[in-house]
Order: C-alpha cells, then structure tokens, then sequence
C-alpha cells in the first residue's frame, strides 16, 4: 500500500538495528509527505512514532531561516510546512 509497506520495511530494518529512531522518524516524515493517502499513512505509524512527528511537525517553525545538514533546506522547509499544515487540518 502507499507508502505504508516502505514503512513496515523500514520498522523491520530498524528492529535489525540498521537504523536508529531518529532515521525512521526522518525517512517515515518523508514518507508522510510523499503519500498520495496522508491520513491511512498517518493511522499505520507506531503511537511512539506518530507522537515523535507530532511534536516536530507542531513545533516547526515556518518563520526561521531554511537549514539542513543534508539535502536542499528549501526543500526541506516546503515540505515541513506542508506536513504541518496537513496535521493542523486533521486535528480540527
């Protein structure tokens, strides 16, 4: 399903000890984002991984200065911002 089998591979990977939390929370934002179904996306994430992306996805702050250490922080930002308002539309 969309997006949602990348996330159970990555949840296997990272019981195998190939990533840490912090890599399955930046790859499942970016999987969030790249899904045609958010919501269904949304629903399949662990409670410890849907809290850990609330809070960073909440406290976002669209008005600071675009930086990443890795990939375009333009892009970056853009697709943040569009999670974070995706998220504050859903808890309406």
């Amino acid at each position: 399903m969309d997006k949602i089998d990348d996330y159970a591979r990555l949840l296997d990977d990272y019981e195998r000890g190939l990533y840490t939390g912090r890599e399955v929370v930046s790859a499942a934002l970016g999987f969030l984002f790249e899904s045609t179904d958010r919501e269904s996306f949304w629903k399949s994430l662990t409670p410890t991984h849907r809290e850990k992306m609330e809070r960073l996805l909440v406290e976002f702050d669209e008005t600071a200065e675009p930086f990443t250490v890795r990939g375009d922080p333009h892009q970056v930002w853009y697709e943040m911002s569009t999670l974070k308002r995706w998220l504050a539309g859903i808890r309406t």
